[in-house]
């Protein structure tokens, strides 16, 4: 098991993501899920998007009662008033700052090695990996010398 925030999950899926038509756009978590992969890694990226699929559809929930809350509905479209989009942007950065648990291990950048990702994705999807919990930036301890005595 491991941890994340729902907004991690929102970002990777792509839960406010929209083109210009206001369509869905297939986000970095579903890039991946559709990337060939071997047998056991794809097995386990089934049972983690399980578990992602959970967690968006219970935010889902809350974020549509957060919206009904604030929002008017002037035709199909809700709008939030802007005297009301602080404490409503703060009641949506809480939701998304929960943490959750999802199965298994993280991944590490060799699992994927011959899967087809672009940089923005696995930036997207970092907190699904491993390699970035390790400081790749500290400087290694110089090597000690051992100096001959002088006579």
């Amino acid at each position: 098991m491991f941890k994340t925030t729902i907004g991690h999950l929102t970002n990777a899926t792509g839960y406010f993501a929209r083109n210009e038509n206001g369509q869905p756009i297939e986000a970095p978590f579903g890039r991946l899920a559709n990337a060939k992969l071997p047998a056991h890694l794809a097995f386990r990226l089934a049972k983690l998007a399980q578990s992602v699929e959970s967690n968006i559809q219970t935010f889902q929930s809350s974020h549509r009662g957060l919206v009904d809350r604030y929002a008017t509905t002037d035709g199909e479209k809700k709008i939030i008033a802007s005297k009301d989009l602080p404490a409503f942007n703060e009641e949506l950065n809480g939701m998304l700052a929960v943490e959750v648990e999802l199965p298994g291990d993280k991944l590490n950048s060799e699992q994927l090695a011959f899967a087809q990702i672009s940089t923005a994705d696995i930036l997207a999807l970092q907190w699904l990996f491993s390699d970035f919990e390790t400081s790749e930036t500290a400087e290694p301890e110089p090597k000690k010398k051992k100096l001959a005595a002088v006579k």
